[in-house]
């Protein structure tokens, strides 16, 4: 575990807002400079605790950093002052409490920043995820045509429509053969004519007809009120 406690270590001394010196010999500086000469760590001057930045750089380097520099190991009263400045009770505490914990050699900055991306890159793709979903599964309204109408679908349907734009009333819409004895009018109170069927022509250019507005479903040009002049063109009407 000195791996993961001399980590902690340089981590800790990286936040130490008095340390204006924000290097790897700063921190170390500051910890032979301030830390061991705080009043809390005096009992360890008896266990002949005298260590300088530069020691405390070499056993970073070896135990963190993985070089081959010579370093020795450190004596069990510092590590004891180590585990006690980053606020366990000894290095044995540390330990239990740090078992299983993975450590990544890099400096606590680095650790936030990547931390803070991930999180970003995260949430990002999670409404990404959300939206796409929202989008093909549940807010929009698809349709696709089944014979004669439309009915619901998942947008992900080949041939399949958003409704949301063309608000068609499924319900009432169909594809219907239609005869001269076909009523395509309603005579309102005011003597107003209205429209019992829409028309539009299908790919082959032939005439159809349908009992709401909407769509034409191959061609998906909206279809005409029904009218006069389109039923003499179509020979529905002689009059």
């Amino acid at each position: 575990m000195l791996k993961e406690l001399l980590q902690a270590l340089y981590e800790k001394l990286e936040l130490e807002e008095e340390n204006d010196r924000k290097n790897k010999n700063g921190y170390f500086d500051f910890f032979e400079e301030h830390i061991l000469k705080r009043p809390e760590f005096e009992e360890y001057k008896k266990d002949q605790v005298s260590v300088t930045s530069k020691t405390m750089k070499n056993y970073y380097e070896k135990y963190v950093e993985e070089r081959s520099n010579g370093a020795g190991t450190p004596k069990k009263a510092l590590l004891n002052l180590i585990s006690e400045y980053l606020e366990y009770k000894n290095y044995e505490d540390f330990i239990i409490k740090n078992r299983g914990v993975i450590t990544l050699p890099i400096s606590n900055s680095i650790w936030k920043k990547t931390v803070t991306i991930s999180l970003s890159l995260f949430i990002t793709l999670y409404i990404a995820i959300v939206i796409n979903e929202n989008h093909f599964f549940y807010s929009y309204d698809c349709i696709v045509w089944k014979g004669d109408h439309y009915e619901k679908t998942s947008c992900t349907t080949n041939g399949a429509i958003d409704n949301t734009e063309y608000k068609i009333n499924i319900k009432a819409f169909r594809k219907k053969a239609v005869d001269t004895s076909t009523i395509f009018f309603t005579i309102m109170k005011d003597n107003e004519r209205k429209e019992n069927y829409w028309y539009g022509k299908n790919r082959e250019g032939k005439g159809e007809f349908f009992t709401h507005r909407g769509i034409h479903p191959e061609t998906k040009k909206e279809l005409e009120p029904v009218s006069r002049t389109i039923l003499y063109k179509e020979g529905l009407l002689n009059e």
